[in-house]
């Protein structure tokens, strides 16, 4: 027979247990949704920005607000450079509403693709065709937060790098 102290010991040790479990499987799970979003281009490492880096992507992703803390900074720039900010600020909008479509595009499709799988069993390609079809838009504006799609910082910067919002030695910069 257990006594109290031990059993508890025992309770807490199998919650530990299932809980990294979890943790694993939804570290796994992300990294495979990742997988799944960029494919093979994707090349996961986990990164801890440094200032300079950090600045960028705020200033790529908030604008003006990166400079929320530095209001002198931003009192001493001049015209041109408070221009370029709010251009690649702009681009960048752009680009995220983009990648946000993508992703929610992807999401709809797969959730199609497993509702109607047996309503077209003699049309698998024109259905196929119907699914695959890009329907993305620039114009239109997704109102879904990254975090609602499952997109990070690190898919940003990635997306960026690719469009050429920030620079291809990004990772390297310090």
């Amino acid at each position: 027979m257990l006594s109290k102290y031990q059993k508890n010991q025992l309770e807490t040790q199998i919650k530990l247990e299932k809980l990294s479990k979890r943790e694993s499987r939804y570290k796994y799970l992300g990294l495979l949704n990742e997988y799944q979003l960029y494919g093979s281009e994707l090349k996961r490492e986990y990164f801890e920005y440094n200032h300079k880096q950090m600045h960028m992507i705020r200033e790529l992703i908030h604008g003006f607000g990166a400079y929320k803390n530095e209001e002198h900074k931003l009192k001493k720039m001049s015209r041109q450079e408070r221009n370029n900010i709010t251009i690649k600020w702009k681009k960048a909008q752009k680009e995220i509403n983009y990648l946000k479509q993508k992703v929610a595009h992807r999401i709809c499709n797969s959730f199609f693709k497993t509702i109607f799988k047996n309503y077209f069993p003699n049309h698998e390609e024109s259905s196929k065709n119907l699914w695959t079809a890009p329907l993305v838009c620039k114009e239109t504006i997704n109102i879904y937060e990254l975090i609602q799609l499952g997109i990070y910082y690190d898919h940003l910067i990635l997306h960026f790098m690719k469009c050429n919002l920030l620079p291809k030695n990004f990772f390297n910069i310090k």
